[in-house]
């Protein structure tokens, strides 16, 4: 009986492979925004030089550093919540939805703010003709990303985390726009964070196709056999 059960065992074991475990979501986090942050601001720069003044405007306006560093702070949090939902067993801490929520708050008023404040001035200098088409293809790229983690089952795929992928990957762009192109509070609303909107639904609609054919191939796999 005990040599039946352990051929039993050794026959539904036989084609299994050693699977390295997933690093932690915080080191999986910082690889990705790492690898994002860099490639979109070096193709981005080499499309087009950053306007001529950012450096002055990082140094003489604190309310528009307040508004790169929240919003960089916001996305980085947003990759944490994608990698870390996506652990077995675990919740995502009510801190890191706290903080969230916080630095999108600073975030979302920092922007407000700078339609009141001067801060910089707007101005046409450095403007680039195709930003917000930009935004869209540097963010597409690092959506594409994450849904090859999705298929590979490194990322969870909750309604949430949908539109969190898109979003994120767009907000990137976004922020690096800010930089690169010209500065207009109405403009960069419009065409450098408008575009982060549209990459949040297609990034939900793309993993909503993945997953239902997923389903669907799972379903067949079944039957078949």
């Amino acid at each position: 009986m005990a040599n039946d059960r352990n051929k039993l065992i050794e026959t539904l074991v036989a084609d299994l492979k050693p699977v390295q475990p997933h690093r932690p979501p915080w080191v999986r986090t910082g690889i990705w925004f790492i690898l994002v942050v860099v490639s979109t601001v070096m193709i981005s720069y080499a499309v087009q030089d950053f306007r001529p003044n950012f450096w002055d405007h990082l140094v003489q306006f604190p309310r528009f550093n307040i508004e790169l560093i929240s919003g960089t702070a916001w996305t980085l949090t947003l990759f944490y919540v994608i990698f870390a939902s996506n652990v077995p067993g675990e919740k995502v801490s009510a801190s890191a939805n706290r903080l969230g929520t916080i630095l999108l708050a600073v975030f979302v008023g920092s922007i407000v703010a700078g339609f009141v404040i001067e801060s910089p001035e707007a101005s046409r200098t450095g403007a680039r003709p195709l930003c917000d088409l930009e935004v869209l293809i540097y963010g597409s790229g690092a959506l594409a990303g994450f849904l090859f983690l999705l298929r590979k089952g490194i990322l969870g795929s909750s309604n949430w985390d949908r539109w969190r992928i898109g979003l994120s990957t767009g907000l990137i762009s976004a922020l690096t726009m800010q930089l690169a192109c010209m500065y207009d509070p109405w403009h960069a609303l419009l065409f450098h964070y408008g575009p982060t909107l549209i990459l949040a639904l297609l990034g939900g609609y793309a993993i909503h196709l993945m997953k239902k054919y997923q389903s669907q191939k799972a379903r067949l796999t079944r039957l078949d056999n």
